[in-house]
């Protein structure tokens, strides 16, 4: 109770100038009802109080913006009984600066500092908040941006909607002790250039590197020769992204990238019997397809191919090398790919077909349907090493501007031997106001 009062205190005290500055407050109410294969009924509500405001600062566009929420998650759960976490933070809290025609050549400048936003070009490697700040220059054939932030600062239960890191161990302890108020503590940086309009293509290449930042305490020291398989050390890494992209007619677009990912992991060495910090050189890559047809019934068709490398010898998905090279891909948050099976980008090929469509005209009804493959493409002994193939439905509705109902459902069909289906069935109503 005592952690439960400190936390909303903390969460009170960040959100009360919202409750005084905000220009708008939302309060967003979802209510979910959930099935799955071990016949479990999943109550969830989840309620939501969101404030923004942005205050202009002069002609030339400068502006201070923030928005923030209040809010708590209920769930019941007829195996497990009643859980509830309260959930509160700042989401965007910056002062943004427009300098327009600094140079000649220069079309403008822009300065932000504050709780911002950090993401990869991609959106599969990093996706998560940060205070620091963002610097870009945008000239008339290309654009260079630069973004650094800490995490240290963000609250433990910031958000229903925040991906959390999850890199190491550490991070899984954080995540999982009640008795802190604040999250993991990485140092994230983001240099991206890009070439708009190359023959009505896109090119940018971004470098990502996130440093760990949680105290030593937290790690095993190099050296130690005594195997622990609960704790890991500091995991620093980079990412070196290229990515093309555009249409190749008027509704047929693709996207393609490639990632090398290098930096550093604890090891333990069995020629050594202890810990070593050594190398990663890993890669993640693939390709996006969508082509749209407006007038068949909006139809809008997709497909995806992702490849994120692996390593025989990891004892886990996440750290567990046991030699002088890690092989393995780790994104530094996570991506939700299907409804019921949705694993880190790590050691993993996904393919992905996908379609959606308005069924009736004039009515705010959009089904559709994906169907994920999911593979290992390097053995590994904690791994299945074909999870199999799932199939996901859906449909939204939109029955008035603030009030909307939601149907899903998705079906895992192993390809493993001694594996059982796995499935969910999910009915949500939203009402946003």
């Amino acid at each position: 109770m005592k952690n439960l009062t400190l936390l909303l205190a903390m969460a009170g005290l960040f959100l009360l100038p919202f409750s005084l500055l905000a220009q708008e407050l939302g309060l967003d109410s979802t209510t979910k009802l959930t099935l799955d294969q071990q016949n479990s009924l999943l109550f969830g509500l989840s309620e939501r109080l969101d404030g923004w405001f942005k205050v202009p600062m002069d002609a030339n566009g400068s502006l201070f913006e923030g928005s923030g929420h209040l809010g708590i998650l209920m769930d019941v759960d007829s195996r497990q009984g009643v859980s509830g976490i309260p959930t509160g933070d700042i989401d965007l809290l910056r002062v943004a600066f427009l300098f327009p025609q600094l140079t000649p050549d220069m079309k403008t400048m822009n300065f932000e500092f504050g709780r911002l936003r950090i993401q990869d070009p991609t959106g599969l490697i990093l996706d998560h908040a940060a205070d620091g700040l963002m610097l870009g220059f945008n000239y008339p054939d290309l654009s260079i941006s630069f973004r650094a932030g800490y995490t240290g600062f963000l609250l433990r239960n910031a958000n229903d909607q925040t991906i959390d890191i999850s890199l190491s161990h550490t991070d899984e302890a954080i995540a999982a002790d009640k008795t802190r108020v604040f999250g993991t503590q990485r140092f994230l940086i983001l240099a991206q250039i890009d070439f708009p309009d190359i023959f009505k293509q896109d090119l940018n290449v971004s470098f990502l590197a996130q440093q760990d930042m949680n105290p030593d305490s937290k790690f095993l020291a190099e050296g130690t020769t005594v195997q622990d398989p609960t704790r890991g050390g500091a995991l620093d890494n980079q990412y070196l992204t290229v990515q093309l992209g555009g249409p190749i007619v008027e509704t047929l677009f693709y996207n393609v990238w490639f990632t090398y990912g290098f930096g550093r992991t604890l090891s333990w060495i069995n020629a050594t019997g202890s810990y070593q910090y050594k190398p990663i050189s890993a890669f993640l890559t693939g390709f996006n397809m969508d082509f749209y047809l407006p007038s068949a019934l909006k139809s809008a068709f997709k497909a995806r191919f992702i490849l994120a490398s692996g390593d025989p010898d990891y004892s886990s998905s996440i750290e567990g090398n046991t030699n002088d090279l890690g092989t393995q891909f780790n994104p530094v948050t996570i991506t939700t790919l299907g409804t019921v099976f949705s694993p880190a980008l790590s050691n993993l090929i996904v393919a992905q077909l996908g379609y959606s469509l308005q069924p009736i005209a004039n009515v705010h009804l959009q089904t559709g349907v994906n169907v994920f493959g999911f593979f290992r493409p390097t053995p590994q002994p904690a791994l299945d090493p074909f999870p199999g193939i799932e199939i996901d439905i859906f449909g939204n509705y939109r029955l008035t501007s603030d009030l909307g109902l939601s149907l899903s459902g998705g079906l895992l069909i192993p390809g493993s031997a001694g594996q059982s289906l796995r499935y969910s069935i999910q009915l949500a109503l939203n009402l946003a106001i």
